[in-house]
């Protein structure tokens, strides 16, 4: 008893302290390797092969269409049937790892089930409203929809969400689809105030899918077997969804220079002045409809998303001229606008780089001082003290005349450029004391090469005054002549750089006359241009013969 009493006064021996176990970690993945930025492009020129084997003139096609899946966009194929636009469609998804397709020919019978799946018959014992979307469009990675115009609103509507937002409602689950990216294909446009403008908006990209024409083309056809419908790529070759997430996230930081930028508002400004006098020719004509270009603020912006991506996709990473050539794709609505828009987008590229050329070499196209001081003449008329010197005006040379007596002085410019036609008159511009132009004031002169007269002369063709003998007259010519030439082929070499339409090189000719819109590149074997979506033969139709023209009025031509 006493010892048990004893033992109950001790303490009670103590524990091992238990240490709470942390939960086993998941072992740490390793970092992703990065992808180079030239690695895009090389697989995407390897890509190029195998996706056209056996197919004649469909590089175009391929090449926006593959632009669009990998820039996560949709695309719409406009053309006559059998012309491969369905093939193209299924082989362009073998070009990624993930490539489920799904494709359905459209008519106005066409129900949901057919494209989103059916009701699951599990699911409707318990008043719920679920279809099973496994083999169907809400579980693929690529979708082709033909005759997309043909189908019910039902299933139109469906697909405007779809598109858009990449979700879809099954039952009262909102789940996100795998879509990377949808084509649709048609031999017709979507019909005006027919509902489906907030659709057709949607497809980002359209291409043209015709027939072959071409002699050449036709034989090759002829001789040709049927074209394989999975192409021959290696698994290594294929775009993978990490490298679909890297050209997205490298696509946010592509830079816009300021003179791609001022490419971008020209146009639009050039869009709205077209609109601008369609709806003047509506009002005077009293038609039904003009023919406006409308382009929506959304579609202005994915836009230059896509051009981004297309950036990055050819190693670089600013937006160059190239890149906007793109937009020949993305900006029309009708066959009509696209042959507008086609001109504008030339246009607009070949006068930032003749500008952006002629800029540079400025300093050494203008008269030296030296020159400047050694032609200025002066002559007394009737009391009247004229003298005259080169001026050069917002890239343009002109005689700067300065006529005055007692009491008066009027000043006049006369463009160079004029005294060189054929038609020995023109137009001249009176200027005030601060130098600023009137170009309402109707005033003309009329020089007389073969007694070396210029005369000058109001709007009834009473003369103000007269320059007799103007010593220097025939060396300011011939300056200008040379002038104009180094200027000429400063451009079409900055063209040539720019655009890669042809092999314009001074440092091959010194006196080189090559045609830009039919001359090959230096990477002509390859076929490719400075851009990979754009192949050089559609570059040269898309603004090689508005290059000439350019290049030939520059000339005098």
């Amino acid at each position: 008893m006493w010892i048990l009493h004893e033992n109950l006064k001790q303490p009670p021996p103590k524990l091992p302290r238990k240490i709470p176990r942390k939960p086993p970690q998941p072992p740490k993945q390793p970092p992703k390797p990065k992808i180079p930025p030239k690695a895009h492009k090389q697989k995407i020129i390897a890509l190029k092969k195998p996706l056209n084997a056996g197919l004649i003139r469909k590089e175009e096609a391929i090449n926006i269409a593959l632009l669009a899946m990998l820039a996560g966009r949709s695309v719409f194929f406009y053309g006559p049937p059998g012309t491969g636009k369905s093939l193209i469609a299924r082989r362009i998804s073998h070009a990624f790892s993930e490539h489920r397709f799904f494709d359905y020919l459209m008519h106005r019978f066409s129900t949901p089930e057919e494209v989103f799946g059916p009701f699951m018959l599990s699911k409707l014992r318990e008043d719920r409203l679920v279809r099973n979307i496994e083999y169907f469009l809400p579980n693929a990675n690529f979708a082709f929809l033909d005759e997309i115009w043909k189908s019910s609103s039902a299933i139109l509507n469906t697909l405007l969400t779809l598109i858009n937002e990449r979700r879809f409602q099954n039952g009262e689950a909102s789940i996100k689809v795998p879509l990377i990216g949808l084509i649709a294909a048609s031999n017709e446009f979507p019909e005006v105030d027919s509902g489906l403008e907030a659709l057709y908006d949607r497809f980002l990209l359209r291409v043209v899918v015709d027939r072959v024409s071409a002699k050449s083309d036709f034989q090759k056809l002829l001789l040709s077997s049927s074209a394989q419908e999975n192409p021959d790529i290696a698994p290594a070759q294929c775009f993978s969804l990490d490298e679909l997430a890297d050209i997205k996230q490298k696509a946010q930081s592509v830079e816009i220079p300021p003179h791609i930028l001022e490419i971008l508002l020209a146009l639009n400004a050039n869009i709205k002045a077209h609109n601008d006098a369609e709806s003047k020719a509506l009002d005077s004509s009293h038609e039904a409809e003009a023919n406006i270009i409308d382009i929506s603020d959304r579609r202005w912006i994915a836009c230059m998303e896509l051009l981004r991506v297309s950036a990055v996709c050819n190693g670089r990473s600013a937006l160059d001229e190239t890149d906007i050539l793109l937009l020949n794709y993305c900006l029309w609505g009708t066959l009509e606008h696209r042959e507008i828009l086609r001109a504008m987008i030339a246009k607009v590229i070949l006068d930032s780089i003749a500008d952006a050329a002629l800029l540079a070499a400025s300093d050494d196209l203008a008269p030296s001082d030296a020159r400047i001081q050694n032609l200025v003449k002066t002559k007394n008329l009737s009391n009247i003290t004229i003298s005259w010197s080169i001026k050069r005006i917002k890239g343009k040379d002109y005689i700067h005349i300065d006529a005055q007596n007692d009491k008066n002085r009027e000043q006049y410019l006369v463009e160079i450029g004029e005294l060189l036609r054929i038609e020995p008159e023109g137009r001249i511009y009176s200027i005030d004391k601060k130098g600023e132009v009137f170009l309402s004031k109707k005033i003309h002169y009329k020089y007389d090469k073969s007694f070396d007269v210029c005369h000058i002369l109001e709007a009834d063709g009473s003369g103000v005054f007269r320059l007799e003998s103007i010593e220097g007259i025939e060396e300011l010519l011939e300056n200008h002549r040379q002038t104009k030439a180094a200027r000429v082929e400063s451009i079409k070499q900055a063209i040539a750089r720019k655009i890669p339409i042809s092999a314009t090189n001074s440092a091959s000719s010194s006196n080189s006359t090559t045609n830009p819109a039919s001359s090959s590149t230096s990477n002509s074997s390859s076929g490719d241009s400075a851009n990979v979506f754009i192949h050089k033969s559609e570059i040269r139709r898309l603004i090689g013969k508005s290059a000439q023209k350019m290049i030939d009025r520059l000339a005098g031509a």
